[in-house]
C-alpha cells in the first residue's frame, strides 16, 4: 500500500472508530495511543498521534508527516470570538504534493479553504521534532 494511500484509509478509520471529545481547557494534555484507545476518542491531537504512530516503517514513509497546528473556522463564542478555534492535523508532503489529514471531520485533501496554519513539525518516526518549526501558509 503507497504512502498516501495509508495515511487516507488511517485517517477515515479513525474518523470511523473513535469519537471526538473535547478536554477541559485546565486539563488538556496530549493521550497516548493506547490511551486514545482505550477511551474510545479524545481530542484533535490525540487522534492524529494515533494515525501517525501508526502509518508503519518510517524508512520506508515516502514523503513527510508534519504536525500542524492552526486556526479554523468555528461557530463565534466568548472562547473564540473572531469565529477561530485553535485546531491540530496532519499533513503528509511528498515533493508532488500535499495532502491534509483531519481525523475529526475525516477530511483527506488539500488544504480547506479558511484553515490558517500557524506551525509545521515534523514527524520523526515515534515523535515531534519540536525543534523545526515551519510558519508557512
Amino acid at each position: 500500500m503507497s504512502t498516501k494511500a495509508r495515511f487516507t484509509a488511517l485517517v477515515l478509520e479513525c474518523h470511523e472508530k473513535f469519537r471526538y471529545t473535547s478536554d477541559a481547557p485546565a486539563r488538556d494534555y496530549p493521550k497516548t495511543p493506547g490511551e486514545f484507545e482505550r477511551d474510545g476518542g479524545g481530542d484533535c491531537e490525540d487522534g492524529h498521534m494515533w494515525i501517525a504512530s501508526r502509518m508503519g516503517d518510517w524508512p520506508e514513509v515516502e514523503g513527510t508527516l508534519y504536525a500542524c497546528v492552526g486556526f479554523v473556522p468555528v461557530p463565534v463564542s466568548p472562547e473564540c470570538p473572531d469565529g477561530y478555534g485553535r485546531h491540530f492535523w496532519l499533513e503528509l508532503e511528498d515533493r508532488f504534493s500535499r495532502l491534509v489529514g483531519d481525523w475529526t471531520s475525516g477530511w483527506v485533501n488539500g488544504m480547506p479553504d479558511r484553515w490558517r496554519r500557524d506551525e509545521r513539525h515534523p514527524w520523526k518516526g515515534d515523535h515531534l521534532d519540536n525543534g523545526t518549526v515551519e510558519n508557512e501558509t
